[in-house]
């Protein structure tokens, strides 16, 4: 993240990629914390994070909104709104906290196939839900070790 944070506004390249390796740490995360919610097949997993926009909330906060790819173990592969919070120490590398939102209740899970998504989709953050997951510090100041 903090590779991204210090080329953010460049374009090119260096942030394209900068950008790739922080929704790959946000995919594994995000991949990390779902077996424990109860709701996750242990056999499904988390391809990719697609992102639709970064936006840097200050020096050391940013926040990913976009698309989670995931598979479903002999079903394919689905999209899903992803959005991803993480602050990192104002000084250094290490993540103080984080807040990744995955799932929408109100389309239900795994409805939308990763080779259907209409190009162009207008992404809007839902109201609800279905993975909610922080730990740690992060920008809205809270501590929450679920």
């Amino acid at each position: 993240m903090r590779s991204y944070l210090d080329v953010i506004g460049r374009g090119g390249e260096a942030e394209s990629e900068a950008l790739r390796w922080v929704c790959a740490a946000m995919a594994w995360l995000l991949a990390e914390r779902l077996p424990g919610s109860g709701q996750w097949d242990p056999y499904d997993w988390v391809d990719a994070i697609s992102p639709g926009e970064a936006t840097v909330l200050s020096p050391d906060e940013l926040q990913v909104d976009g698309l989670a790819i995931w598979c479903k173990v002999n079903d394919g592969e689905w999209w899903e709104p992803f959005s991803g919070r993480m602050r990192l120490l104002e000084s250094g590398d290490q993540l103080l906290g984080y807040e990744l939102k995955f799932g929408d209740t109100a389309w239900g899970f795994g409805k939308v196939g990763y080779g259907s998504h209409p190009r162009g989709w207008n992404w809007s953050r839902p109201e609800n839900w279905v993975f909610k997951f922080a730990q740690g510090v992060y920008v809205t100041g809270t501590v929450d070790r679920s």
